[in-house]
């Protein structure tokens, strides 16, 4: 099985919760109990870059919307490994976006709109959390909520 973690956020020394989802969108400020299990699957032969997959689904990733930065559940079309879903690595506490091997200059920050919680990739001088990866006390999302149904 593949490692699964829970991520927890936080940005200039503020607690900013954990990482969940509302519908198809990842937010921050979620309970460790709304916490999203992710299932981190190695990204070629890479062994610090990975794709985000909601444990449990059959082909659900954490992926970013190229038109407007946001962080969102994508499933790839015919193949993972042909799709555009991006992959992910966590260096010096910054979770970078990855792209055909290569760092974008995104990280998962907030957004510039204070009420909102959902996640987006920006570049990295804008507002980007400190990323910790936690073991979940469960490893799946069977008793998260906002999971409990789903079987993508």
């Amino acid at each position: 099985m593949n490692k699964r973690v829970i991520l927890k956020l936080e940005q200039d020394g503020k607690d900013f919760g954990y990482v969940k989802l509302k519908k198809d969108i990842f937010c921050s400020n979620g309970s460790k109990e709304e916490a999203v299990v992710f299932e981190l699957e190695n990204y070629k032969k890479s062994s610090d870059t990975f794709y985000y997959k909601v444990a449990n689904t059959k082909n659900s990733y954490m992926d970013v919307r190229a038109t407007t930065s946001r962080v969102q559940v994508d499933k790839p079309y015919i193949s993972l490994s042909a799709s555009t879903i991006c992959t992910w690595t966590l260096k010096d506490g910054t979770l970078r976006m990855v792209l055909a091997s290569r760092e974008t200059g995104k990280v998962l920050s907030s957004s510039e709109d204070s009420e909102s919680t959902a996640l987006y990739a920006n570049l990295f001088d804008g507002k980007p959390f400190t990323v910790v990866e936690e073991t979940p006390e469960t490893v799946s999302n069977k008793a998260n909520p906002a999971l409990a149904n789903t079987n993508n």
